[in-house]
């Protein structure tokens, strides 16, 4: 797999991991009327997120 196929893997699953915690928290709270989240939180929440998958990918590859 080419590098830029891996970077396009990798925002693509962070991109779908991201929608799938958000599902989960609307289900937890019913009552919040927007889905509103300030450029700067999501910025440093895609970040982490993918910080995350690259720490995972790199501790559980096989040799």
């Amino acid at each position: 797999m080419t590098p830029q196929t891996q970077e396009n893997r990798l925002e693509t699953a962070v991109f779908d991991a991201t929608e799938a915690f958000w599902e989960i928290i609307v289900c937890h709270y019913e009552e919040v009327q927007s889905g509103d989240l300030d450029p700067i939180s999501a910025h440093n929440l895609n970040e982490v997120m993918t910080t995350a998958v690259k720490k995972w990918l790199e501790m559980n590859k096989g040799e």
